[in-house]
C-alpha cells in the first residue's frame, strides 16, 4: 500500500475549512428564504393564496428557511422590505439563515367582483451579494382563457394565484446559483440603468398605479437583458440624497445614483389609470410616459409614451381583449422598454457615450 506524503495530514487540515465552506455554499445556494407577500391590494385572501402557491412551488426544488426563524431574524434586524435594505444587511441576514437567495413578492391588484383580476410582482435577491438577481411581473383575468362559446372562464381568484405564481417561478428558475465564497459582492453589478419609481398622476389609484407600472417596467428591463441597478442600491442612494418624491431626478439624486453605479436613469409617470366596459367585461385604460436621463449630465436621451385601451388589439369574436390593468401595464412596459433597448438606441449608446443629444419623442 503506497504511503501518504508526510505533509498530507497538515494539507488536509488546511483544506478542510475550505471544503466545508464550499459545501456550505453549495447547500445554501439551494436554500431559499421566502418573505411574507406584501399586500398593496387590500385583499389578505389573495396574499395568502399567492404566498401558499409560491411556497409549494419553491419547496419542490429547494429547502425553505423556517418561517418563524425568518420572521425572528427580520424583526431583530428591523428589515421590513428587502427592496430598501442595504446589500450588506441582506448578506448578513443570508449568512445567519444559511440562505442562498431571498424571494419577495407583492400583490398589486386583486379584484373579486364578477370577474377576478390579479397582478403580482416578485424579485429574487442573491444572498452572496445582497443585490437583485431577478425580477418578474405577472397579471391575469378570469376571462383570459374564455373560448368562442364562453367556456373556460375562471370565476374565483385562487386559480389565478396558482397560475401567476407558477409563471413567476418559471422565470425565477432560470436564475443561476449564487457566487462562491470570497466573490466580490459588486463584481457582476456593473449596472447601466437605475429605475427610479414612477410618479402617479392619474385621477384614480395614483399610488397603486405608479407602484404597479414601476414593477412592470423593472420586469421588462430584466426580460430584455438590461443590466439594472439593484432596487436596494437605488433606495440607499435616494436616502443619501434625501429624496423621497417619486419620479424626481434633480442633481443630488443623479449624482447619488451615478456614484452607486448607474450610467442611465429611467423614470416617468402613469398619467391615466381608468376603466371602461362593464362589470362583467371591464376595459382598462392607461397612459404611461417614460424618459431616460444621462446620470452625469442630466440630459434626456430618450422619451417614450403609450396610451392604450384593453380592447385596442381585439380580433374576431372579441378575442385578444385585455381585461385587467396588470396585463395592460405589462404590455405597455414591454413596448416602451423594447424601444429604449433597441439596437443603436439610447441604451446601447449610453454605455460608451454619456453626453448624448436628446433623441426626441419615441412612440412605439
Amino acid at each position: 500500500m503506497p504511503r501518504l506524503p508526510r505533509q498530507a495530514p497538515r494539507l488536509a487540515a488546511a483544506l478542510l475549512p475550505w471544503l466545508v465552506l464550499g459545501a456550505g455554499a453549495a447547500l445554501s445556494a439551494e436554500t431559499v428564504a421566502l418573505l411574507p407577500v406584501q399586500d398593496r391590494a387590500g385583499d389578505s385572501g389573495a396574499v395568502r393564496a399567492v404566498e401558499d402557491a409560491l411556497a409549494r412551488g419553491l419547496a419542490e426544488d429547494h429547502a425553505l428557511v423556517d418561517g418563524e426563524s425568518l420572521r425572528d431574524a427580520l424583526r431583530r434586524r428591523r428589515i421590513r422590505n428587502l427592496d430598501a435594505a442595504p446589500p450588506e444587511e441582506l448578506r448578513a441576514l443570508a449568512g445567519e439563515l444559511g440562505a442562498g437567495r431571498f424571494v419577495t413578492a407583492v400583490v398589486h391588484l386583486a379584484e373579486r367582483e364578477v370577474t377576478p383580476r390579479l397582478a403580482v410582482s416578485a424579485r429574487s435577491y442573491d444572498g452572496a451579494t445582497g443585490e437583485l438577481a431577478w425580477a418578474g411581473f405577472e397579471a391575469g383575468s378570469g376571462l383570459d382563457r374564455r373560448g368562442l362559446l364562453g367556456l373556460g372562464v375562471v370565476e374565483t381568484l385562487e386559480p389565478l394565484a396558482e397560475d401567476l405564481a407558477g409563471r413567476l417561478l418559471h422565470g425565477l428558475s432560470g436564475v443561476g446559483a449564487a457566487p462562491g465564497p470570497g466573490a466580490d459582492p459588486g463584481a457582476d453589478r456593473a449596472a447601466a440603468v437605475a429605475l427610479v419609481p414612477l410618479s402617479g398622476l392619474s385621477e384614480t389609484d395614483a399610488t397603486r398605479a405608479a407602484e404597479t407600472v414601476t414593477e412592470a417596467v423593472r420586469a421588462a428591463l430584466q426580460e430584455a437583458g438590461v443590466p439594472v441597478l439593484s432596487p436596494n442600491r437605488v433606495a440607499e442612494a435616494l436616502r443619501g440624497a434625501r429624496m423621497f418624491a417619486w419620479g424626481a431626478l434633480d442633481a443630488p439624486v443623479r449624482r447619488a445614483l451615478a456614484e452607486a453605479g448607474a450610467g442611465l436613469l429611467v423614470t416617468g409617470s402613469v398619467e391615466t389609470w381608468d376603466a371602461g366596459g362593464d362589470g362583467f367585461e371591464p376595459e382598462p385604460v392607461m397612459a404611461v410616459a417614460l424618459r431616460a436621463v444621462d446620470a452625469r449630465t442630466g440630459r434626456i436621451v430618450w422619451t417614450g409614451a403609450l396610451d392604450r385601451r384593453g380592447w385596442d388589439r381585439q380580433g374576431l369574436f372579441r378575442l385578444g381583449r385585455v381585461h385587467d390593468h396588470g396585463t395592460l401595464a405589462r404590455r405597455i412596459a414591454e413596448r416602451l422598454v423594447a424601444s429604449l433597448a433597441a439596437p443603436g438606441g439610447a441604451l446601447a449608446a449610453s454605455s460608451v457615450n454619456t453626453t448624448l443629444e436628446p433623441s426626441g419623442e419615441a412612440s412605439p
